[in-house]
């Protein structure tokens, strides 16, 4: 197997693989006929079979399974029918995930995708059988839960084809999704347009959300058990807006200290590892609670000094965007 070019985005977790081959709806098929080449775009079914009942398939993707076919279907008659009768070797395609990278200027667009690309060897499916066992995969992939009946007619007027996949390769590019999740809602104008201004700048590198949550009201001179009460009912509403595939990272006065190159590093590391989503989380004016801490993947300290916490938006995404500009190689960071 040819060996991917650029290697950070290949995919080489069976999981995300299985993800990919669920989430696309289409297969896009290219074979040869007597007029030439031509491509087909076609729905499909699919399923994962031991080696003992089909060719092994070559993958770069650690734990993936023995084998791997594609079952498609088509009417009996037409150009497609009649290429993939003959059986021959084909090339095939998916793709997903699709989001436009934002860019300064034209040629700095990018796109973001999930894709797989492989090669087999079609065959028409004639096991009245695997014909029907072929169809249900691909009603189940397409609409599942739905009713499925095939009446005999219908079994007998549909051609079935099978791809038994020799080898394929999975790749992704994706817009890194960086989430802030805050506590309170930001009233200066200054502060709300530096926000504004970084928000559009990391626009081109990332997906960016601001997530804010309610914010309790501290009493004057309140006891540790009230503000305990009070980062425990923020630390709710903080944990409520985190999904699991998050890598978190909470920002702490006693967490670990980064200069913009380490941050950098973290943040292209995540990517390249196959994280595509960070959350940063800032709390509130007495801190995050426990809960939220035990959440936390990474304690981040910008500073032993103390900061207001709106300010700390303002500073956390100008360092994200420096970050970025570093990871790029790109003029800006000193």
């Amino acid at each position: 197997m040819r060996q991917m070019r650029l290697k950070k985005r290949e995919i080489r977790d069976a999981e995300k693989l299985r993800q990919i081959l669920a989430d696309c709806d289409v297969v896009h098929i290219g074979a040869m006929d007597g007029d030439g080449m031509f491509v087909v775009p076609v729905n499909y079914g699919y399923e994962f079979c031991s080696e003992s009942e089909g060719e092994k398939t070559v993958s770069t993707v650690e734990g993936f399974p023995g084998s791997l076919r594609l079952y498609i279907h088509s009417a009996g008659e037409g150009r497609k029918a009649e290429a993939f009768a003959g059986g021959p070797e084909v090339a095939f395609e998916m793709d997903c995930g699709h989001e436009i990278i934002r860019g300064d200027y034209t040629c700095s667009y990018s796109y973001a995708y999930r894709s797989i690309m492989g090669t087999g060897k079609i065959r028409k499916v004639t096991d009245p059988a695997e014909k029907e066992h072929g169809l249900r995969l691909l009603m189940n992939h397409m609409e599942p839960g739905a009713k499925i009946d095939f009446s005999p007619e219908v079994l007998e007027r549909t051609a079935v084809f099978c791809i038994e996949v020799k080898e394929f390769t999975g790749k992704q590019r994706e817009a890194m999704k960086i989430t802030l999740i805050t506590v309170g809602k930001i009233k200066e104008k200054y502060l709300r347009d530096a926000i504004a201004e970084y928000s559009k700048r990391l626009s081109r590198y990332c997906s960016l959300q601001i997530i804010e949550v309610a914010d309790e009201k501290t009493p004057d001179a309140a006891s540790e058990a009230v503000e305990e009460e009070i980062r425990r009912k923020e630390g709710e509403r903080i944990l409520k807006q985190i999904r699991d595939d998050m890598f978190v990272i909470t920002l702490e006065i006693g967490g670990k200290m980064l200069s913009s190159e380490e941050l950098a590093q973290k943040i292209d590391g995540l990517g390249l590892s196959g994280r595509s989503s960070i959350a940063f989380v800032i709390g509130g004016s007495i801190g995050l609670g426990q809960e939220v801490l035990r959440r936390s993947d990474f304690a981040l300290s910008f500073s032993r000094m103390t900061f207001p916490h709106q300010l700390m938006r303002v500073i956390l995404l100008e360092q994200i965007y420096r970050s970025y500009r570093i990871i790029h190689g790109e003029p800006y960071h000193k």
